[in-house]
């Protein structure tokens, strides 16, 4: 019992099985979670307001009954409506919560619809894209630095294999030689360097 108590508000509420509307979106402003909404300072009253009136809503769309700002809903349910409101000032616990959340819910049987209702689109197509052989954003940025590894390993072939002395400045090869070449034969081809 002692140590729930040495964890912070955030921490504590983290740790809950259910949350309300109101507690959520004055965690994310990164405040006490118990604060009432006219405690709540200017400077953070607009958000804190915005955010529970839309975690209610995406509540009542996902439970189809009418859910108030202060009315207990499972936690889970609450960091998946928490999803659009991550931004770089969401204190870290949430956004851990909020990963478990869509942990939990990936791959389970009407995954997409729950997380449609629940933090729209924007939730849809992150499960989506980091579901991607399971390998999710790892694998999309070591697929890329793998091209990158292998572009550069072709060039050094070229130039070895191509002998040519414009390639090469001082034993290593001249970067801005090769930049101007393929500028050029990106405009004498018409290729789109955008795609």
């Amino acid at each position: 019992m002692n140590n729930i108590l040495r964890k912070s508000p955030i921490e504590r509420l983290c740790s809950s099985v259910s949350i309300t509307p109101h507690e959520m979106a004055v965690a994310l402003a990164g405040l006490n979670p118990s604060m009432r909404i006219s405690d709540v300072p200017e400077e953070n009253f607009e958000y804190v307001d915005f955010v529970r009136t839309h975690l209610a809503r995406a509540i009542k769309v996902y439970r189809g009954e009418k859910t108030s700002k202060d009315e207990p809903c499972h936690a889970l349910d609450i960091f998946l409506a928490s999803y659009p409101f991550i931004d770089t000032n969401t204190p870290e616990i949430i956004v851990q919560k909020i990963s478990e959340a869509i942990d939990d819910l990936r791959g389970t049987k009407g995954w997409e619809e729950k997380a449609r209702n629940l933090g729209g689109l924007q939730l849809v197509n992150y499960i989506k894209e980091t579901n991607r052989s399971g390998r999710g954003q790892h694998r999309k940025q070591d697929e890329e630095n793998g091209t990158m590894k292998m572009m550069g390993l072709i060039v050094h072939l070229l130039i070895k294999k191509s002998g040519s002395s414009s390639y090469i400045q001082n034993g290593k090869p001249n970067r801005t030689a090769i930049y101007r070449d393929i500028e050029t034969l990106i405009k004498d081809e018409g290729i789109s360097i955008k795609e």
